[in-house]
């Protein structure tokens, strides 16, 4: 059925609302399954309030009605800026290294690579030299004291102390802290690597005295040799019904250079998103109730659908999340081609496990999904 669009037009003016070129040009463009009319009424509902200055219906305000596939977006980035050739480089991705192990073997394998990591981090520093081990610090005897690093297992309150248990690889000690020492260790989270001078009094008693945790070290920002920007994301939750649709339309039209400030978008060469690309399936109870699409893999479909209409000149890093199609322990491999096929047919997307390592113009960037507060 053909459509009379100057009746749209006329339709729009009776109103108080007028439809610029550009709005005018989509709208001859729109399939015939497309209604018009239904189109611009729905913008005039949601602009009836605004001034009449404002009454202006545009090609954007039609864009973010329409479905993904019927909007064809051809950036308006100044073609001076696409000269700045994006540099990627995946530094580390766990994803090729993981492999199944048993769960126990996974446990212990955890806790003595923090351990070791976290020393290696402490030994650095010049008031850390001579750490000694658990079974050295057993030999302490009264009078003399010595620097022992161990992860917290045990803490227990008494009367005006507490009593710590700490462990490495060579065994077991239990430690007691004045009540002083006992309150800045109620911040120490069980399983962080802390340090404690360990002394013995005259009666064989093993006492810790200044409690440490390893610091982070300084390290000299990396920088760009050119002027680009990039744009980090998470959390998208694609497939949920309070994903936020309409909002990432317009940060669509922003990359585009249809929104906002061109000069800005134009330097744009790199967009990272840390994880939850879309809600999933089966994350927690009762969750179906709150999803739009509860196909997992056409959740996958829909988040492809939107970032294809990101441009070309932008590569995008997409690592996992706790929604995510992947394990839930970490370190997590990249979201699978099985269920994401679109993502490895785009040219500008590399798909990247969490956490995970990169060089975005020489700028070293970690992304990571946190869950420590699950």
């Amino acid at each position: 059925m053909s459509v009379d669009h100057s009746k749209v037009v006329t339709r729009a003016l009776s109103l108080g609302f007028m439809l610029d070129a550009s709005a005018f040009d989509l709208l001859t463009k729109l399939p015939a399954e497309v209604d018009p009319n239904e189109l611009v009424e729905r913008i005039i509902a949601q602009k009836k309030d605004v001034s009449s200055v404002e009454r202006r219906i545009t090609s954007e305000d039609l864009e973010l009605l329409l479905p993904p596939d019927l909007v064809t977006h051809q950036s308006e980035i100044e073609s001076a800026q696409l000269d700045l050739e994006p540099s990627l480089e995946v530094v580390t991705d766990p994803t090729p290294r993981l492999a199944p192990i048993k769960a126990d073997e996974g446990y212990k394998r955890l806790f003595r690579d923090r351990y070791q990591h976290l020393l290696s981090i402490l030994q650095k520093r010049p008031d850390m030299r001579g750490l000694t081990t658990v079974q050295s610090a057993k030999g302490v005897v009264a009078g003399q004291s010595r620097k022992v690093a161990g992860l917290l297992s045990n803490r227990v309150e008494r009367r005006g102390s507490m009593e710590l248990t700490i462990d490495d690889l060579t065994g077991t000690l239990r430690i007691i802290c004045s009540e002083s020492v006992a309150k800045s260790t109620l911040r120490l989270p069980l399983d962080s690597l802390v340090v404690v001078e360990v002394s013995r009094s005259k009666s064989g008693q093993l006492f810790a005295s200044s409690p440490t945790l390893p610091d982070i070290a300084h390290k000299k920002p990396t920088t760009s040799a050119h002027e680009v920007y990039a744009v980090f994301l998470s959390d998208l939750h694609v497939g949920s019904r309070m994903f936020l649709h309409d909002d990432f339309q317009r940060f669509i039209l922003w990359l585009n250079g249809k929104l906002g400030d061109r000069e800005m978008v134009g330097r744009i060469r790199y967009i990272v998103i840390a994880g939850d690309l879309v809600d999933g399936v089966g994350v927690y109870p009762n969750q179906e109730a709150q999803l739009s699409e509860r196909d997992l893999r056409k959740q996958y479909l829909l988040a492809v659908q939107l970032l294809e209409q990101i441009p070309r000149h932008i590569q995008i890093v997409v690592s996992p999340g706790n929604h995510d199609a992947v394990r839930q322990a970490l370190p997590q491999p990249a979201i699978p081609i099985e269920v994401a096929e679109g993502l490895y047919r785009m040219e500008n997307v590399k798909a990247v496990g969490n956490p995970a390592s990169v060089k975005l113009n020489g700028v070293s960037v970690l992304i990571y999904h946190g869950r420590s507060l699950d």
